[in-house]
């Protein structure tokens, strides 16, 4: 994590990150090194040394003045992406309905 991100649980055991002044691609590029690492990790659990551990992860880029909820189903609906197409894997990429486009205040458009 860098100074400014944020890292924190959303329940169960989904978390959520907020990376602050990246473009898509570089959240891209963080999502898979963080997917990478946990991936590496050596897991032990108690007689079973191959415990192998994943993660996938959907991303969603936050908009000005974006509402807070929408960013989040947005980004569920990528990790839902990222798991349908196998798992262990990082989605920014899914269906986000025209209604999570927000309306900027300063120019009124989406």
């Amino acid at each position: 994590m860098r100074a400014g991100d944020a890292i924190g649980r959303l329940g169960g055991g989904e978390f959520g990150v907020l990376l602050r002044d990246v473009c898509q691609e570089q959240a891209m590029i963080i999502a898979q090194n963080i997917r990478r690492h946990i991936e590496a990790i050596p897991w032990v659990q108690r007689r079973h040394d191959d415990v192998k551990v994943t993660v996938s992860i959907g991303g969603a880029e936050i908009a000005r003045h974006a509402d807070a909820q929408d960013v989040l189903r947005a980004a569920g609906r990528c990790l839902f992406e990222a798991k349908r197409r196998g798992r262990n894997r990082v989605s920014f990429e899914c269906e986000i309905p025209r209604s999570l486009n927000v309306e900027d205040p300063r120019t009124g458009r989406g």
